[in-house]
């Protein structure tokens, strides 16, 4: 499998006739499914503009994205994935700036549409969050292979992924 690392918010183009809350309702209901929309509460949605290249045309454009904030009112029922010690001193190549990542659990989903990917969802502050955001693919990576399942009885186990 190919290991592949990016530090971005769930999202989706708005579709046409669909207003903003819909819109997050079907980000919610599929991108973000392990959350069950019974168990959240919409916060505030915050309209953001952000310049960047675009993929396609490599031309600077301005993307408008709003940004939903939501407070979860059960536990996430997903299987939990911490860095390994042990994997995380073994391959310790990312700046000291990065440290913090040690600590950082992650929410593992399967795809449950017949694919062989895997995704894993942690919570970040913003200030984490615009860090991976912007430094690359290398600390992504790394915290990536050093996780492991937790089990119940918190007996951890080596994470087998097929992507």
């Amino acid at each position: 499998g190919i290991l592949s690392g990016s530090c971005q918010l769930p999202g989706s183009k708005q579709r046409s006739g669909e207003v903003c809350a819909d819109a997050v309702y079907r980000i919610l209901k599929t991108k973000l499914s392990l959350l069950g929309l019974d168990d959240i509460e919409l916060i505030n949605l915050q309209q953001k503009v952000e310049i960047k290249e675009s993929g396609k045309f490599k031309v600077r454009t301005k993307y408008t994205k709003t940004e939903c904030q939501i407070m979860l009112t059960r536990p996430v029922q997903a299987p939990i994935c911490r860095p390994s010690a042990r994997l995380w001193s073994r391959s310790q190549s990312s700046p000291s700036d990065f440290d913090w990542l040690e600590n950082i659990e992650a929410y593992c989903v399967f795809d449950t549409t017949g694919g062989r990917t895997v995704q894993f969802f942690a919570w970040l502050t913003q200030e984490q969050f615009t860090a991976l955001s912007v430094v690359g693919e290398a600390p992504m990576l790394q915290w990536l292979s050093s996780l492991q399942t937790v089990e119940e009885d918190a007996t951890p186990s080596t994470f087998a992924y097929d992507g």
